[in-house]
């Protein structure tokens, strides 16, 4: 059995509670990053989700509006679908602003990077 002399067993004394916090914040980086990809899974999978309604109610709306007269309370309604309903379409098909942003440390730094 080896006997530890004082100095090394002074320097595992010092070392222990670095490694430790170290190994804590291994493990707060690891679960931040499962929970970021879990959330960033979540949201590709509502966005996935939305694109063929947004589609079709686009696509419905622009055929009806030129089919009815000007003045019909129907065109007004169908010209409605398109103005609210194209904006949904292009974000939900990537063109438009990130649905999810990158989590960042205290120091802007960028921890993980997801993209949608």
């Amino acid at each position: 059995m080896h006997v530890y002399a004082d100095e090394e067993l002074r320097c595992v004394r010092l070392a222990v509670p670095l490694l430790s916090k170290a190994c804590g914040m291994d493990a707060r980086a690891s679960l931040a990053l499962a929970q970021s990809s879990l959330a960033a899974a979540a949201a590709r999978g509502l966005v996935r989700e939305a694109q063929r309604p947004l589609s079709v109610l686009n696509t419905f709306g622009a055929m009806l509006t030129p089919r009815l007269a000007d003045g019909e309370p129907d065109k007004d309604m169908a010209k409605g679908i398109v103005v609210q309903v194209r904006p949904c379409e292009i974000v939900s098909l990537g063109g438009g602003k990130p649905l999810h942003l990158p989590q960042r440390d205290r120091a802007g730094t960028c921890l993980v990077r997801t993209e949608l």
